[in-house]
């Protein structure tokens, strides 16, 4: 069990660090070619769906129990901020340019959509996220995450 818990911890903090793309130079300019992204393709909605899960299991492996001695809390509260930090760069794969605030913001509907209590409605979720944040409310690809999510972890019961 602790091996387990270890293993998705370690894999968890792998997962949460940003993928750095180096800067093509273009015929041996100084130049440098930025693409800028408009929204999330499907891969990405993909690999925030996985960080999502394995966010999950961090969120169940943080959850006190009634035998817990200091080193249980610890580990406990080591899980949560990895399970915190999983969710903070699935949502950055999401929204790149969005602030620490959006992302905590979501990030509570997120913890929602880990105990199985997030609406699968998308109007409802959409209104919650309106109620959080009204900056993204039109985030489409958030929506779709929150609940291909939600729909992931009930799979997974």
């Amino acid at each position: 069990m602790k091996a387990r818990f270890l293993g998705v911890m370690l894999f968890g903090c792998l997962l949460s660090l940003p993928a750095v793309a180096p800067a093509q130079q273009l015929n041996g300019s100084k130049h440098v070619l930025q693409v800028v992204k408009a929204s999330p393709s499907d891969q990405d909605v993909a690999k925030a769906v996985a960080k999502g899960l394995i966010a999950w299991a961090s969120h169940e492996a943080g959850k006190a129990q009634p035998c817990d001695g200091i080193l249980e809390e610890i580990a406990r509260a080591a899980a949560r901020a990895t399970r915190d930090s999983l969710i903070d760069s699935a949502l950055e794969d999401l929204a790149p340019t969005s602030k620490a605030a959006e992302r905590a913001a979501v990030r509570n509907l997120t913890i929602l959509a880990l105990d199985g209590r997030l609406p699968r409605d998308r109007r409802r979720v959409l209104t919650d996220l309106r109620r959080t944040n009204p900056d993204m409310a039109d985030a489409v690809e958030i929506v779709e995450f929150l609940i291909q999510l939600a729909q992931a972890v009930d799979k997974s019961r």
